[in-house]
């Protein structure tokens, strides 16, 4: 079994358009910061929400029209690196359509 990648060596193998991703990325992580606490979300989370921005386009490598159902089989396909192991459905969490 080949070992599981990064979410940033994903993109790399996938060919994520990276200006994209990240100013999803800078977004979302935004309004983690200024909400999180209010709304009970653990500030451990962020780190899936940067993952999942980062992958969410990744799926276009293979097809424009449904890249997000391609997105989330890819992610399960290729498993990631610190988000699998005993939570299986944390990966799930970064595969959502």
């Amino acid at each position: 079994m080949l070992p599981k990648l990064s979410p940033s060596e994903l993109c790399g193998r996938y060919a994520c358009e990276m200006p994209h991703a990240l100013h999803v990325l800078s977004t979302a992580l935004k309004l983690f910061d200024a909400t999180h606490r209010r709304l009970g979300i653990p500030s451990g989370e962020r780190r899936l929400l940067a993952a999942a921005c980062r992958l969410h386009d990744v799926g276009f490598a293979l097809v424009r029209r449904n890249h997000a159902s391609a997105s989330a089989r890819l992610i399960r396909r290729e498993g990631l690196s610190g988000f699998g192991g005993a939570a299986p459905a944390r990966q799930d969490q970064l595969a959502i359509r």
